[in-house]
């Protein structure tokens, strides 16, 4: 989480052409023997271009920087892409005198449309079969998703914690089309699981084509699935661009468990694709310890609950008994708790996330997926078990990896859900297969760099950006800003790095909530209450004890399942945000109303609820929770 955000580095990149062969290098300057600059502009002398530094002692760049915190970075030529394409962005690296405390250089490729908008990036990952294996020097590698419609440029970046200083060397830039063939990549359903008994099941598929050379216009798509009749083909309701929507009646399948499959094909008939996950009909729901139900609920032992948690360094008995001083019901630890401190949580009333999120690096696939068959066989039996944290902003490049894990803990562990976490809306999608339930930690309290991470707004933005790219189909544990960013980044000394306030916190909180979340996971207890006993943090503790209690008076609304009117905001836009983000519920006939400002200013909000028209006065930042009436 925190840990790794440090400082963002973008090397940019605009176009030439159109590419179009497969494996056909469209960056050649990134070898450096041809272009003395190899496509490199250096705005300071950390950068350059020298002989003999390269892969085999050919022409390399150089960077060596004495602190990344004041470090300006450099930016390549530009480069051309075609959207509907995957592209393999690879390069070699060799670290020489580089050190990185709490972090690591990455090196990646972004996307931009006409205008210079970022649209998506992916990260290299070093490779575990070291290809290149020689003299210290080692290949870093991704494939991107399909590139979305309107993609037209890459973008080459470099990712540093503040605390890099050294020397490293790199060569062999390289993007390459892996494929300009259209095709299918995925199946989504709505059902935990993809498993239920009746009810209509949403069903989405991503697919990928140039949209330059198949219009949405000239493709079509089915869906088939095993009824008693046999085969069912139906066609999808409706194809977007890269998105196919279907439905489908529950009651209409065989018991049992069959393949639901997508194909994709032109308006005249040609195959294009397709992809195929098994679904499950079942007569009653399996008893499990931990599941979702269809309203994103947790079910633990047969009961709703709304998870209030934060995150840990270790368990002790000692920080337990000040943390149950609020209502907590659940925390997130970064170090692996042994089975006598999951004994204390649960002696608490305490459930667990479990930390599965390491073994993606610098391992072989197997290692990966035995690492989580380890963690489960040792303690998915243990009762404090609430889910398993299987990834921790971890790069798309590793979605094969996440998928693969989270596919063997469906079979190995029915009991328990998968939860990830990720601090780039862009990732969620390319993700979606790899987890049960999503949490986004936007942190905007003293962040640096666009609106897009200092504004405050973004604690509900974020949550909504997720759940149209969810499809809505997934829960989600969302993760507050409860920490000072001037812990993680002691150089940036801007007056507005400091400890979120009540209200800020509150703010984020409630925001959260009222853009759908359905759990709460606060980062960080370590950070209050064991980093600095001072004042601030001391307060600052209070702060959030006070704002977890108000929470939790209000759990019991938030967890009925009565059907409430939609609020409605006079002015907001169409996908219902504004100022203010607001959301309903209904418990035993009354109707509850959530409004938070999303503002630093105060604000008048016209909302109406069923048939009653209420005016807001919302003070900046400022909640209501409150019946409407």
């Amino acid at each position: 989480m925190c840990e790794k955000k440090f400082g963002i580095v973008v090397l940019s990149v605009v176009p030439f052409g159109l590419c179009a062969v497969a494996d056909a290098n469209l960056f050649p300057q990134g070898d450096f023997e041809k272009d003395k600059t190899g496509g490199w502009h250096c705005p300071s002398d950390e950068w350059r271009v020298a002989d003999g530094v390269g892969y085999k002692g050919s022409r390399g760049f150089v960077m060596d920087i004495a602190d990344a915190a004041k470090t300006k970075w450099p930016w390549t030529d530009r480069i051309a892409v075609e959207p509907g394409v995957k592209y393999r962005v690879s390069l070699r690296a060799k670290r020489d005198t580089l050190t990185c405390d709490g972090g690591q250089i990455s090196v990646g490729v972004g996307w931009k449309d006409a205008d210079s908008k970022g649209l998506g990036a992916i990260t290299t990952v070093e490779q575990t079969d070291n290809a290149v294996g020689q003299d210290g020097w080692f290949r870093m590698e991704a494939t991107t998703p399909p590139l979305p419609p309107d993609a037209k440029t890459a973008i080459f970046y470099v990712w540093a914690p503040s605390s890099a200083k050294g020397r490293m060397f790199f060569d062999d830039f390289a993007i390459e089309a892996v494929s300009t063939e259209p095709g299918v990549d995925a199946v989504h359903t709505s059902e935990y699981r993809d498993l239920a008994v009746t009810g209509d099941v949403e069903v989405r598929a991503l697919y990928f084509a140039n949209p330059l050379k198949y219009p949405v216009t000239s493709l079509k798509g089915f869906f088939e699935i095993v009824t008693p009749a046999g085969v069912k083909r139906f066609a999808a309701v409706r194809m977007n661009e890269g998105v196919a929507e279907g439905r489908f009646a529950a009651a209409e399948l065989t018991e049992g468990t069959h393949p639901l499959k997508f194909v994709l094909e032109t308006a005249d008939g040609k195959y294009l694709g397709d992809k195929a996950i098994p679904f499950t009909r079942v007569k009653e729901l399996p008893k499990r310890k931990v599941w979702i139900d269809r309203h994103h609920r947790a079910i633990v032992d047969g009961k709703p609950f709304f998870p209030l948690g934060a995150y840990w360094s270790r368990i002790n008995w000692e920080d337990l008994l000040i943390y149950t001083n609020g209502p907590f019901n659940c925390l997130m630890p970064y170090h692996r708790p042994d089975r006598a401190a999951l004994d204390l949580c649960q002696k608490l009333g305490l459930r667990v996330m479990y930390p599965t999120q390491g073994a993606y690096r610098g391992v072989t696939g197997q290692h990966s997926l035995d690492y989580a068959h380890e963690t489960v066989k040792n303690f998915g039996d243990h009762p404090a078990i609430l889910a398993w944290y299987v990834c921790d902003e971890l790069p798309v490049a590793l979605a094969d990896r996440l998928e693969a894990r989270n596919r063997l803990l469906r079979e190995i562990d029915p009991d328990h859900p998968t939860w990830i976490v990720t601090d780039k809306p862009q990732d969620v999608q390319p993700l979606l297969s790899g987890y049960d339930v999503i949490g986004m930690d936007p942190y905007p309290v003293g962040n640096h760099g666009d609106a897009d991470r200092t504004t405050i707004g973004i604690a509900s933005d974020w949550v909504r950006r997720a759940n149209e790219s969810t499809f809505g189909f997934k829960p989600m544990w969302n993760v507050p800003q409860a920490f000072n960013w001037g812990q993680y980044r002691p150089e940036d000394k801007r007056p507005e790095v400091k400890m979120p306030t009540y209200e800020e916190m509150r703010s984020m909180a409630w925001q959260s909530i009222a853009a759908g979340a359905n759990g709460l996971v606060f980062y960080s207890f370590f950070d209050l209450v064991k980093r600095e006993n001072d004042a601030i943090h001391k307060r600052a503790w209070n702060d959030l004890l006070k704002i977890v209690r108000e929470i939790h008076a209000h759990v019991s609304v938030m967890l009925s399942v009565e059907t409430a009117p939609a609020a409605v905001i006079e002015g907001a836009t169409e996908k219902g945000y504004g100022d203010v983000v607001c959301r309903t519920w209904r418990k035993d006939g009354r109707t509850w109303l959530l409004a938070c400002n999303r503002m630093r200013k105060p604000v008048k909000a016209v909302v109406t609820v069923g048939s009653i028209r209420k005016t807001l006065e919302l003070a900046p930042i400022g909640v209501v929770f409150e019946e409407v009436k």
